[in-house]
């Protein structure tokens, strides 16, 4: 089968919804590491309102074995919660996986779709290099909770965020500029979901500074809830799902913030009471209509390729432990090591590797748990990774 990596096919995929209950209704599995407002949870919320599937809410380092399992279709979702499917060679039904950081981790994306039939790609741009290592590689952008298209507008702030800004950050600069041209919601402190949507409804603009040009949840986010969002021309299907200068406004990330600050300024100035955001959400980018696609896609699957389930005991062993060192994840190390404790003797080196991010991640936990106010002060300071908004 040859890779469906062309724009025509991804937007193929946007297509097929065509609003009815998915063919497998009932028979699919939802898998996603438990944790509030991630895509997961309400691909999650989308499954037990339309009655399509069900939804296992896995806790940290919690990995499932689908050798046992009854149902005709399993859908992985990617979440910072590691939770894996551990024998996906044995797999019976086909298997699904949702990618959404692959802008991040490249790499450790390849060595996910490895345990898949089919590989959905948040990010457009990412499907090509993914399908050169995988057979069955599609666009799936995120989307917005439905309910979102239901909360009242009201015109309270001209912009607004809602996310992560780590002090010292280009983002948090970009707001403390922009909080001096307009008035903004109070976007220092977290907000829930719900409360996030609330902000997002009451704003004429939602300002949206991308991690390294991904195509976020914010943008769906505040599309869904009527405002226009400030953001840089990023690629990644950011131009086929809405339209430039109606539903989101573009700026140059190479510019200064009191540019971009201008910016967020004019278009809020402009469109007070937002844009037309919400009927491009309705007409096909809910979660809704994400599970009722993965639904018809995998109701006629192709064969099951993923590449696991051809691998020699060595070769899962060395992905295994691969995956293992990516997450610091000692039950994966332990499956590598059962799997075949040869390969890994003779062929895998960095085993200290791995133990040491385990120890370190585990006390960083501890940490967080203990003396959550030292764990923030010292993740400000030392900001690792990119945050879910």
């Amino acid at each position: 089968m040859p890779p469906p990596s062309d724009t025509g096919r991804a937007r193929g995929l946007l297509g097929s919804e065509r609003g009815r209950r998915g063919a497998l209704a009932g028979d699919l599995l939802v898998h996603y590491g438990h944790h509030p407002g991630t895509t997961g949870s309400h691909l999650a919320e989308a499954a037990r309102r339309l009655a399509i599937g069900n939804a296992l809410e896995s806790p940290h380092r919690s990995h499932l074995h689908l050798g046992g399992r009854d149902e005709r279709a399993y859908l992985w979702v990617e979440s910072s919660v590691t939770s894996l499917p551990i024998d996906a060679h044995r797999a019976p039904m086909v298997t699904a996986g949702f990618l959404i950081d692959v802008h991040l981790h490249l790499d450790q994306s390849i060595r996910q779709a490895a345990l898949f039939d089919v590989v959905f790609v948040a990010q457009r741009d990412f499907v090509d290099p993914l399908s050169r290592v995988h057979p069955n590689v599609q666009w799936l952008p995120l989307a917005a909770p439905a309910r979102f298209l239901e909360v009242p507008r009201r015109a309270v702030y001209q912009a607004a965020f809602v996310g992560n800004l780590w002090p010292g950050t280009p983002r948090r600069a970009l707001m403390e500029a922009v909080s001096h041209r307009v008035t903004t919601n109070d976007w220092r402190r977290r907000w829930d979901v719900e409360a996030m949507a609330r902000i997002y409804a009451g704003s004429a603009v939602v300002v949206n500074p991308t991690i390294r040009g991904d195509l976020n949840m914010r943008f769906f986010e505040a599309l869904a809830c009527g405002a226009i969002v400030v953001m840089p021309a990023i690629g990644n299907g950011q131009s086929e799902i809405g339209t430039a200068g109606t539903d989101y406004v573009t700026y140059d990330p190479a510019d200064d913030v009191e540019t971009i600050a201008r910016v967020v300024e004019r278009v809020a100035t402009s469109h007070p009471d937002g844009g037309p955001g919400r009927q491009v959400i309705a007409d096909g980018h809910t979660y809704d209509h994400r599970l009722r696609q993965v639904a018809e896609v995998l109701a006629s699957p192709p064969e099951r390729c993923a590449p696991i389930r051809s691998m020699t005991a060595p070769q899962r062993a060395a992905l295994l432990a691969a995956l293992a060192a990516d997450y610091g994840d000692g039950v994966l190390l332990r499956a590598a090591v059962q799997t075949s404790p040869r390969c890994l003797l003779d062929r895998f080196q960095p085993f200290e590797v791995i133990v040491a991010r385990t120890v370190w991640r585990w006390t960083k936990a501890q940490v967080r748990h203990l003396t959550p106010t030292l764990a923030t002060r010292l993740r400000s300071q030392f900001p690792t990774g990119a945050a879910r908004r």
